[in-house]
């Protein structure tokens, strides 16, 4: 059975301090804000790319530092068409929210600033340079359901954003990131952190064990997550599938940090919520809250699946 300890999720991996005293309003709505403006960013892989059951040709990566534009960005899929074989790809840098169209080689090849504008305006200007870039789109793109509620989704321009929120949102996508990276090359038959825009969460998945066919049957996902239906507050999670389902009951581990979640007829969700990390301002403490956390919920969710 392949097991994490903490001293794996810390060892060459960085943390940067969360703050975590901001105003929740401010955090919230910042957060909100960006899961909007991230639709523009998965508007190229929706429209352009070629269609995958798992829906990850929309799904974005964090980019935390581009050799052309030295900064932090989510980048959505490279995408071709009959104009260019060499593609484009569209970036959000989100300290600024400025929309950055690049080409393969990454240099950039236009530019907008977001603040003045609104969603509509962001998604036209992007389909509008990728198809002079490009080519004409494959396929119409299908709108993320269920966004969070915000002006924006309703014609509002997205405006200059909180520099002190956006700081911190910047910092949980960027140790997030670094935290799963190093996740993925611990554990076998792990996916490349990806950021998916219809939750906005940045997650890896570990196959755990697959059937005949090589079709996946128990999977383990790590990540972090905005405020949703199972928190108010963001929080990162450690979520096991199994085709055959599962129960919360039994006797579960204490966990460190964090909490186990049961869930009707399924394993339960481990989380932690960010709160939880934040409410100590030192970062070796922080960054030991996360891996402890990862680390115990996913050895023991491992060890369930190894035994059921």
């Amino acid at each position: 059975m392949q097991t994490l300890e903490p001293a794996h999720l810390i060892d060459g991996v960085h943390w940067w301090e969360l703050a975590g005293h901001h105003e929740p309003a401010a955090l919230d709505d910042t957060w909100r804000r960006l899961h909007h403006a991230v639709q523009a960013v998965a508007e190229a892989g929706k429209s352009w790319a070629d269609e995958r059951d798992d829906d990850s040709h929309s799904a974005l990566v964090w980019v935390p530092d581009h050799s052309k534009l030295p900064d932090q960005f989510f980048a959505g899929e490279l995408v071709h068409g009959e104009l260019s074989d060499a593609g484009a790809r569209v970036l959000l840098r989100p300290w600024d929210l400025r929309l950055f169209v690049i080409d393969a080689a990454g240099a950039p090849l236009a530019e907008l600033n977001a603040e003045e504008r609104t969603i509509g305006d962001l998604i036209a200007w992007v389909r509008g340079t990728l198809t002079e870039r490009v080519g004409e789109p494959t396929q119409d793109a299908r709108p993320a359901p269920d966004l969070p509620s915000h002006p924006v989704e309703n014609g509002a321009p997205f405006g200059e954003p909180n520099q002190l929120a956006m700081a911190e949102v910047i910092r949980f996508y960027a140790n997030a990131d670094a935290m799963l990276q190093k996740i993925a090359t611990l554990i076998d038959a792990t996916d490349e952190p990806k950021v998916w825009p219809h939750h906005f969460d940045i997650a890896t998945l570990a196959t755990i064990d697959t059937d005949s066919d090589g079709g996946m049957t128990k999977t383990i996902g790590i990540g972090l997550t905005p405020p949703d239906d199972t928190s108010d507050a963001g929080y990162w999670y450690v979520s096991p599938w199994s085709k055959d389902g599962g129960s919360s009951e039994g006797g579960w581990p204490v966990l460190p940090h964090g909490a186990w979640k049961p869930r009707d007829d399924a394993l339960p969700l481990a989380i932690l919520r960010v709160a939880d990390v934040t409410s100590t301002e030192e970062r070796k403490e922080q960054h030991e809250r996360v891996a402890t956390f990862i680390a115990s919920a996913y050895t023991a969710l491992r060890a369930a699946f190894d035994t059921a």
